[in-house]
């Protein structure tokens, strides 16, 4: 199961509902601890900036290393994550990067059903609303041409506001 939440929830949420994995995605990840209880390997700690989707276009269109480095760390957790163990997946606010990173692992356990992803993630919250940069980024990475960014163009514009508690999504339809 996935949960996706911001940075205030990490520490409570382990507490009420125990993870097996958790997925940091901010500015300086590697300075954030693990919470106790939680194995050091079990806590990915991606450096993710949230990127507006102009700095794609600043350099070319060439993706950015840092972020493909992150990225594929990403993705090849989510080729070994069986779908069923517990991931905490959080960002600073819990709108941009997380949901960015759930719509990912939830497209690649989904082939083909990019669109119905980002919708299901759309009714569990109107408030995010997965960046754009992260997305495409994501989408070239694993050779989905465009898929991945219907499936976020599909959740539609979100509306203002944040989460009052950790939004879970099954990772299969």
């Amino acid at each position: 199961m996935l949960f996706i939440g911001s940075l205030a929830w990490v520490r409570g949420f382990q507490q009420w509902k125990p993870h097996d994995h958790l997925i940091s995605l901010l500015d300086d990840a590697s300075s954030m601890l693990t919470p106790a209880g939680l194995s050091p390997s079990k806590h990915m700690k991606l450096n993710v900036r949230d990127f507006p989707r102009w700095q794609r276009d600043v350099i070319r269109g060439a993706p950015i290393p840092s972020l493909v480095k992150e990225l594929e760390r990403l993705l090849d957790f989510g080729g070994r994550w069986d779908g069923r163990s517990n991931v905490f997946i959080h960002c600073e606010q819990g709108l941009s990067r997380s949901p960015a990173g759930a719509l990912i692992l939830a497209c690649q356990k989904n082939p083909g059903s990019e669109r119905e992803v980002g919708r299901r993630l759309r009714r569990l919250s109107p408030y995010f609303w997965p960046n754009a940069l992260i997305i495409d980024t994501a989408d070239d990475l694993l050779g989905l041409q465009g898929e991945l960014v219907r499936a976020r163009a599909a959740m539609g514009r979100p509306v203002e506001g944040t989460p009052d508690f950790p939004v879970m999504l099954e990772p299969f339809l």
